[in-house]
């Protein structure tokens, strides 16, 4: 399910089941770490996640035309630092489910720290960098990553702290922080006669202190894009899907 994993691993880039089924967590009102120690970027690591969920695709009258079902492993993980405009950033890789590497083998996203706060982005110029985890959090905190983006809309929340969480696969962590995404993207452009397209995504994260993100809870996803290339022929995509990632390693 590539659109679930495109939600589910790239934190870093932003773009991103039900959570009432995870672990018990425990609310803790102690003072927060800063952002950068939520969400870790270790050089060269590799993780593994589980992902499950469901990707409906409807025709253009509606009617539902097929369904997939993921339930597998997957892996994602940092390359070497490097240097994009003037930072050094590292490159996140998503692997399918038989290892082979997503997106021709290129990045899909770079991560990087600066002053506590954690920012990522998926071009070539760190300057457009959208804000993960700020540097200073505290509950009911809310932020819109990158605000340059208009009319992108997207909206982050740290919905509570935990004290304890464990995830669906059954892991616990200590010191775990909820934030809540909200995406919406609605736009046309110029290569075609017709064309739209709209994105939208409703996430729950979960950060856990020292280790990262340890579940990704997709309640809802939609794409719908529609292309009608001057009279020839024209392509339509309406797909909607929910879906969770946990953390194995």
């Amino acid at each position: 399910m590539k659109t679930l994993l495109f939600f589910a691993i790239p934190l870093l880039v932003l773009n991103f089941g039900c959570s009432n089924n995870s672990g018990p967590g425990t609310n803790n009102s102690n003072a927060l770490a800063s952002g950068s120690a939520y969400l870790p970027l270790p050089d060269n690591a590799l993780w593994t996640a589980h992902i499950t969920g469901t990707d409906s695709e409807f025709d253009a009258s509606g009617s539902l035309s097929q369904t997939e079902q993921t339930d597998a492993d997957y892996k994602a993980s940092l390359g070497i630092a490097q240097q994009r405009g003037g930072r050094s950033v590292f490159p996140l890789f998503s692997f399918e489910q038989n290892g082979q590497i997503t997106n021709d083998g290129n990045a899909v996203g770079y991560g990087f720290s600066a002053d506590s706060e954690v920012l990522g982005f998926n071009e070539s110029d760190a300057n457009d960098a959208a804000t993960i985890l700020p540097k200073t959090l505290s509950v009911g905190l809310t932020w819109t990553p990158a605000p340059e983006a208009s009319p992108i809309q997207c909206q982050a929340t740290l919905a509570q702290h935990l004290s304890s969480f464990t995830n669906k696969g059954g892991t616990s962590y200590n010191d775990v922080i909820q934030v809540h995404v909200t995406y919406f993207d609605s736009s046309s452009y110029q290569y075609s006669d017709t064309s739209m397209a709209k994105y939208s995504a409703n996430v729950d994260f979960y950060f856990a202190n020292g280790t990262g993100l340890v579940e990704a809870d997709v309640h809802h996803f939609e794409i719908l894009k529609f292309d009608r290339y001057y009279g020839y022929y024209s392509e339509f995509q309406h797909s909607i899907g929910s879906g969770t990632v946990y953390r194995k390693n």
